[in-house]
């Protein structure tokens, strides 16, 4: 499977009121590879597919909508 970079997105701890912005990460079959600053990313390889990830907010852990 390949690679897949969200780009721009929101991030939340949830031990901060706050929301970090422009955040990028890149997912690997099912593991988050890397996770950092948009712009920093580093080539995630052939193939991978680029979502424009703005709008949205990762959430880490399971979340129960």
């Amino acid at each position: 499977m390949a690679p897949i970079l969200y780009r721009d997105a929101a991030y939340t701890d949830a031990r901060s009121p706050d929301l970090q912005v422009g955040i990028s990460l890149i997912v690997e079959g099912r593991t988050i590879a890397w996770m950092g600053p948009t712009g920093e990313e580093p080539d995630p390889g052939p193939g991978a597919t680029i979502v424009d990830a703005g709008g949205a907010t990762i959430v880490p852990a399971m979340v129960d909508a």
